[in-house]
């Protein structure tokens, strides 16, 4: 009788310990797919400054709430970097290299997941203009989302030009650094006034994230991310 007990309780333990084991090895880590959106700089680091003074961070931030909408009203799962004026490092001031680690910890929490970075450009010249994808080297599905974003704004028609996709230079941790497809977009030139003026404006902000969504959205589609 006490073998015949002992056997049960053993029994119960192991059932039990089974029964937790996969929440205990997927603390932290999730595993539905999400889409990740990156609003760029934030807090101290405002990034570059338009030609009539306006923080790029602010328009990344716009822009990203903007595309998380209408990603969100697709039926995605979607979680942003930053969702106020505010950088990532966790500390007063600034720390570049923390901040852009924290974000990077985004696709190591979400492995099963897209992550889309929001910038606007700037240049030297005020004649440089018109709307960039770079995509990340460690996944080759950056490429296949960076090259649907380019045709989704090129048969709109919808950016003062539309430049090449190009991968991400050297320079670009984030991008050269994400294990899952990573993309990022520059917007427009905040150094070209034609630029400016289209992307201080609201309707063409709203406009612009849905294209993207609807790129990101074939992307999704065609490889089975949903």
């Amino acid at each position: 009788m006490k073998k015949e007990l002992s056997l049960l309780v053993f029994t119960v333990i192991l059932v039990a310990c089974v029964a937790v084991l996969p929440f205990i090895q997927s603390e932290g880590v999730q595993e539905d797919f999400v889409i990740i959106i990156d609003a760029g700089h934030g807090g101290d680091d405002g990034g570059a400054v338009s030609i009539g003074g306006i923080c790029e961070k602010d328009l990344n931030l716009a822009m990203s709430k903007s595309l998380s909408s209408n990603l969100e009203a697709m039926g995605y799962h979607v979680i942003m970097t930053r969702t106020d004026d505010t950088d990532t490092d966790g500390e007063e001031g600034f720390n570049k290299r923390k901040d852009i680690l924290n974000r990077l910890k985004y696709t190591e929490q979400y492995p099963n997941s897209l992550f889309i970075s929001v910038h606007m450009n700037s240049s030297t010249s005020s004649t440089d203009k018109g709307f960039t994808v770079f995509y990340g080297e460690k996944n080759e599905l950056s490429k296949k989302i960076a090259e649907n974003i380019y045709y989704a704004v090129e048969n709109f028609a919808y950016t003062s030009r539309l430049r090449d996709v190009k991968e991400a230079p050297d320079s670009v941790y984030l991008m050269n650094n994400c294990t899952v497809p990573a993309i990022l977009v520059e917007c427009g030139f905040i150094s070209n006034k034609t630029d400016e003026a289209l992307l201080i404006d609201e309707k063409y902000r709203e406009d612009l994230s849905y294209i993207l969504a609807c790129g990101i959205d074939k992307f999704c589609i065609e490889n089975n991310y949903t």
